[in-house]
């Protein structure tokens, strides 16, 4: 999505507003603000670590299949058969 000149300038002007405000907190306030930032930086740790997490568990995943499929290349073809056979009987039967 491209921003335009004025759209961002508007959003310029809302983030210095956002930082005005922000200075005028009370200390009570900024506590409650930092609080709720230190939870969102852990929230956002917690789901990197997921993602690292998925991203190896996929790799894994990936490999295992791809093994399987070098180990046992006539059982691959012969389901990839049986989709396309079961996909064409379904097509056939939906054109009549």
């Amino acid at each position: 999505m491209d921003l335009t000149n004025i759209e961002l300038t508007e959003l310029q002007k809302q983030v210095d507003k956002l930082n005005d405000q922000l200075r005028e907190f009370t200390e009570g306030e900024k506590e409650v603000v930092e609080q709720a930032r230190e939870k969102l930086t852990r929230a956002v740790d917690s789901l990197k670590d997921r993602g690292v997490k998925l991203s190896k568990d996929a790799r894994r995943i990936s490999k295992q299949a791809d093994e399987y499929a070098h180990e046992n290349p006539w059982q691959i073809a012969g389901a990839v058969a049986l989709v396309a056979l079961a996909a064409g009987l379904v097509i056939g039967r939906s054109r009549r």
